[in-house]
């Protein structure tokens, strides 16, 4: 590509690119620089320029801030990926809340990695580490496709040093004592039938709460998961179907459930003859007793507040999950069927649960020793 010079002041030159000719109008492109420096710095610039045309690699300087940007993308971003209503809403948050405070205001071409390691520096005790983790994490994606669409020369995020990935929480599995306070506790409350489902199907709590009755066969001693339930701050309760082609199953049930559930049934249709027209019936079999979906964050938190008060201290809703695949897999379950019942998309999320049981690491110790001879309860304890 030919290109010239031309002196615009001391020390001072506009740089000019042939850029052959516009596809859509036929007219003849021109890429142009300024530069203030030397002639002779500026003729080494202009050969660069000139490469980078040849080869395909120049990046024309957008117009856009990082806010504009940011919004572009995250509608192209849901459209093309399908996301889910809850992962819209996150995303959203994330980008207003955080990252168009932070940068929204800059060009984009103008991002730097010392503006983003700065924000790491004043934000890194104010917020969680699983929230700036996220942020990082939303905010590389976004950068990474400005660099596919020829937006960015390169990603500033590759060149920031980031902080260390937040700790999953670790998973909460109740002991047999534990579970029976749990269970005297809860049979006095509202929350007792999604505590029995939680606790003795592993089902989830959107799962729970958005079970139909038209899902349920008492007879076969059957559930179909079919769907999930989640809040949306600007849309409300919203149902979905599972996030993976495993999250729709078949859980088989027991005595313990089926009893629950048919009390569940005869209390929900005394509740439709009181409200009479006023009752609203969408099939639900967890529902208000108006018949209106419940609040699975009103839920989770009436939820705490009784695990709480029986010491279960950050006990959450989700860990009567965790306990009910955690026992299957201890009791001996094949992983295979566990996985099938725990809807998990692959193996690998279900052998985790194989070392949760408190005890476990005790009772592989105590065979350990008998395999070689010793007898455990024989041996002599040891002074302090």
């Amino acid at each position: 590509m030919a290109g010239y010079i031309k002196r615009k002041g001391k020390n001072y030159y506009e740089l000019v690119v042939e850029a052959g000719k516009d596809p859509a109008t036929g007219k003849r492109r021109r890429i142009s620089k300024t530069f203030r420096g030397h002639e002779r710095d500026a003729r080494k610039v202009l050969v660069s320029l000139e490469n980078e045309m040849v080869e395909g690699n120049h990046i024309t300087p957008s117009k856009i801030t990082v806010g504009a940007y940011l919004d572009k993308w995250k509608e192209e971003h849901v459209t093309l990926r399908s996301l889910s209503p809850k992962t819209v809403e996150s995303y959203e948050y994330i980008i207003d809340t955080h990252l168009k405070k932070a940068f929204g205001g800059l060009m984009l071409e103008k991002l730097t990695p010392f503006h983003i390691q700065d924000y790491i520096a004043i934000v890194i005790r104010r917020l969680s580490p699983r929230t700036l983790t996220y942020i990082l994490v939303v905010f590389n994606m976004a950068l990474k496709a400005a660099v596919r669409h020829r937006l960015l020369r390169e990603n500033p995020m590759d060149f920031v040093d980031r902080p260390r990935r937040a700790k999953k929480k670790k998973m909460r599995v109740l002991t047999p004592k534990e579970i029976a306070i749990l269970e005297d506790a809860a049979r006095d409350s509202f929350l007792w039938p999604v505590v029995c489902m939680a606790l003795y199907t592993g089902m989830r709590r959107g799962e729970i709460l958005a079970l139909r009755w038209p899902d349920v066969d008492l007879e076969k001693r059957i559930i179909n998961v079919k769907h999930s339930m989640q809040r949306i701050i600007r849309r409300g309760i919203v149902f979905k179907e599972p996030k993976t082609e495993a999250g729709c199953r078949t859980v088989e049930i027991g005595p313990t459930v089926i009893s629950v559930l048919r009390q569940v049934r005869r209390e929900q249709l005394e509740h439709r003859i009181a409200y009479g027209p006023d009752y609203q019936n969408h099939d639900l079999v967890f529902c208000q007793v108006n018949g209106k979906p419940l609040d699975p964050h009103h839920m989770s938190r009436r939820f705490h507040r009784l695990a709480t008060s029986i010491g279960l201290n950050g006990f959450r809703f989700h860990d009567l999950r965790h306990t009910h695949i955690s026992y299957l897999v201890a009791q001996g379950t094949p992983l295979s069927t566990a996985q099938e019942r725990a809807g998990h998309g692959d193996l690998a999320s279900t052998v985790i649960y194989t070392h949760s049981v408190p005890g476990k690491q005790r009772e592989a110790a105590d065979r350990f020793e008998i395999t070689f001879g010793r007898n455990p309860a024989e041996m002599p304890p040891q002074n302090i």
